[in-house]
């Protein structure tokens, strides 16, 4: 089992997506709640514990890991489904921390990232004892994410500093992304500085939206700032070659590093002239459209949003729409779909799927046979049948919440990150429209999300 390849199967996906533009779904989130759900103050940098060099291969922790968690490309690619040693107690839950300890030793990330997601706190110091194996950047750089995600008190942001400024490629991908979980204080100049110099434009990519995150800037994609990102990738927004994807970086020629100086400095300005600004800014339209689906009690409706803006006080909806399909749906669906402006998609609907397509540039919903014009009605009940989609109910209602500044983000993906919020805001909407109600399967606003 490779100790951590999967940043690079991360890169040339990413590569290939932004290359196309296309449509990507985004899988449900997990029931289960984030381990980095709770925040714990942060003390004082650590004395660094003494550097070791990385174990040998252990076949016998690699033969627990493929016995609990499976193989192939799903765990390589996703990683260690928490829910397989999540719930264990007594000597299970002995042996499979024993197991995992001797992952540690042998600096493999598949370990780190099953005591993360699985919530393990009593692990934690094995976790700070792992940031001082050296000859693994990666492997150091995803330890310090999980120990931040399970709350430690540890500061290791020079330690994630190292990685980023000197690592390989893929562990300064994947510093670059972890950035945004700790504090603009301390990132906002290293990640200025690989915006500056790093060959590797996925972790330029990255450097920037984490000073967005960071900076509560929005949007939080590069991809809507174009000028940015023009400017970032140099010739085209897709310029990652095959070479690059698998972790090799041609150096910058002196007119690329003049760009990106420049590109560096615009940025820098960017962030103070927010933080001058204060806790609010003005909302902003998403470059992509995020249709959220969110499912209802009754498992015959599902629910159908879009964000129509997104600022750090505020989120507008440009709808929200019931649907229901008497014969249920053909599988789980998803928590969503994104794509650019028209987006259009399939709700996996009985007997037969509904296509769902939505322009922000004419504001027109069509869900099956049925067009909602959203600059008039922007809620509905929709139901499907033999003959079409028919509505039920349909009225223009205030779809604008406020909302406080967003926690560090869970996932990095704003369609998920934002799935919790969008949930709350349309029960808010349920809880201030008892007509609209008695239409929704489920009933009432505690239907909403499936719980």
């Amino acid at each position: 089992m490779a100790r951590s390849d999967r940043a690079q199967l991360a890169v040339a996906a990413l590569a290939a997506t932004i290359a196309a533009g296309g449509c990507a779904h985004a899988p449900a989130p997990a029931r289960a709640p984030s381990a980095g759900a709770s925040t714990v103050a942060h003390a004082e940098a650590p004395v660094p514990p003494p550097l070791r060099a990385c174990g040998p291969t252990d076949r016998d922790y690699e033969a627990w890991f493929r016995r609990t968690f499976g193989g192939g490309y799903e765990v390589f690619h996703d990683g260690p489904d928490p829910a397989r040693i999540r719930d264990l107690a007594g000597e299970p839950k002995a042996e499979a921390q024993r197991m995992l300890r001797r992952g540690l030793e042998a600096c493999s990330t598949f370990a780190v990232s099953a005591i993360e997601r699985a919530g393990w706190r009593d692990l934690v110091p094995d976790l700070t004892r792992a940031v001082a194996f050296t000859g693994e950047p990666e492997f150091r750089a995803h330890v310090i994410l999980a120990l931040k995600a399970l709350g430690s008190r540890d500061d290791f942001s020079d330690q994630l500093i190292a990685v980023l400024s000197s690592g390989p490629t893929e562990a300064r991908i994947t510093a670059a992304m972890g950035a945004r979980h700790f504090s603009l204080a301390r990132f906002r100049g290293p990640l200025l500085d690989r915006v500056r110099q790093d060959p590797a434009w996925l972790v330029r990519y990255h450097a920037v939206e984490s000073l967005f995150e960071l900076a509560d800037i929005y949007p939080r994609e590069l991809r809507g700032h174009t000028p940015l990102m023009e400017a970032l990738v140099g010739k085209s927004g897709s310029d990652a070659s095959f070479l690059e994807s698998l972790g090799f970086s041609a150096p910058l020629t002196p007119d690329a590093r003049e760009r990106l100086a420049g590109v560096a400095d615009q940025l820098d300005a960017e962030i103070s002239a927010r933080l001058a600004a204060g806790r609010c800014s003005k909302p902003v339209t998403p470059p992509v459209i995020d249709l959220q689906v969110i499912p209802v009690r009754d498992p015959h409706t599902v629910t159908l949003t879009v964000e129509e803006s997104i600022g750090p006080c505020e989120r507008k909806l440009a709808f929200v729409v019931f649907l229901e399909s008497p014969e249920g749906f053909s599988r789980s669906l998803e928590a969503g779909s994104s794509g650019r402006d028209p987006l259009r998609v399939d709700i996996t609907t009985i007997p037969k799927p509904v296509t769902v397509s939505y322009s922000r540039a004419t504001r027109l919903l069509t869900v099956g046979t049925f067009t909602l014009d959203t600059s008039k009605a922007n809620v509905a009940v929709l139901s499907t049948g033999p003959n079409g989609v028919a509505v039920r109910y349909q009225r223009e209602l205030g779809l604008a919440f406020e909302r406080e500044p967003r926690a560090q983000p869970a996932t990095g993906v704003p369609l998920l990150d934002a799935h919790p919020e969008i949930i709350e805001e349309v029960r808010k909407l349920l809880d201030r429209a008892p007509e609209l109600q008695g239409f929704v399967g489920g009933g009432t606003a505690a239907g909403l999300g499936g719980d």
